[in-house]
């Protein structure tokens, strides 16, 4: 129940109508700042949790295997320990960071900071799909590495590392 008490909250603060906590369902599609957010409702007997899945947009046909490895090379770098990860959503195809939230003393403002703290990477991945045009021997946008090899550019470790515990979840329910 506190999933549905917590989102009841946030539609609240948000002016979101909804005339009944029980009008809120086990899904529901919420956006923040022009990004979509899922969020499931995975409580159990012995934990309160909600997996968020933050719609990164359709990823572009071009480059679309070279766009998905990139992804891939991301998800390596997240911590073992219930980490968010990218995936592409089954039903539309979209890539998706997806990850769980211990909603345990969590209040409204929190679980909308949370989530707010993905917005300006969905929105650069968007743009950039994470693949900047640079040549050989320039500077990452993101990484401030050298680029060896043209559109190999991944973003920096304090990037992951901020939607990971510093963003939507920090996995240890504090």
């Amino acid at each position: 129940m506190l999933f549905h008490e917590l989102l009841f909250q946030v539609f609240e603060i948000s002016k979101i109508p909804v005339s009944d906590i029980e009008d809120v369902g086990d899904v529901v599609e919420l956006e923040v700042d022009e990004v979509v957010f899922i969020l499931k409702n995975i409580s159990t007997d012995t934990e309160d949790a909600l997996e968020y899945l933050c719609d990164f947009g359709e990823p572009p046909k071009a480059r679309r295997e070279e766009i998905l490895a990139r992804l891939l090379e991301l998800n390596s770098l997240m911590p073992m320990l219930n980490p968010p990860f990218f995936a592409i959503h089954i039903d539309n195809g979209h890539v998706v960071l997806r990850g769980k939230c211990v909603i345990s003393g969590m209040g409204p403002l929190d679980l909308l900071n949370n989530l707010a703290a993905c917005v300006p990477q969905a929105k650069e991945w968007k743009e950039s799909h994470y693949l900047w045009e640079t040549e050989p021997g320039q500077t990452s946008p993101d990484s401030g590495r050298t680029i060896s090899d043209p559109g190999r550019a991944i973003p920096a470790r304090a990037n992951v590392e901020r939607w990971m515990g510093k963003g939507p979840n920090d996995q240890t329910g504090q």
